[in-house]
């Protein structure tokens, strides 16, 4: 016999068990049941776990990035002190003074980059 033939006497063959079919033997039963629940479970605390990590990496890049700002803050203020006795110039590359500056040359009142918080963080 060739395999096709082998295989279309497969697919047309009846079953050979054909009377012992009935739900409750082609079911899951509480093994089943049981086996999805533990899955379910496990993707459950997986999830949970991953939210848990996934806020604690953002509250860390949110640390760094003040850290970072005040470092900048920081520079500026240290290199703006240098800058000042070296004579800045208020006006960008156009010749045009920066936004928050005169016009007139004379000097601005200075306001903060970022409003301070209280609390001290």
């Amino acid at each position: 016999m060739s395999p096709a033939e082998i295989s279309r006497a497969v697919l047309l063959a009846s079953p050979s068990d054909g009377g012992d079919m009935t739900p409750s033997s082609i079911t899951p039963g509480t093994p089943g049941f049981i086996a999805i629940f533990l899955v379910g479970i496990v993707i459950l605390l997986l999830v949970v776990d991953m939210n848990r990590r996934v806020r604690r990496v953002q509250a860390t890049a949110k640390v760094e990035a003040r850290h970072a700002e005040e470092r900048e803050a920081a520079e500026r203020e240290a290199s703006g002190a240098g800058a000042d006795a070296g004579g800045s110039s208020t006006a960008d590359a156009d010749g045009e003074p920066r936004d928050g500056e005169p016009r007139d040359g004379g000097s601005a009142p200075e306001t903060p980059d970022a409003p301070e918080d209280p609390s001290g963080r």
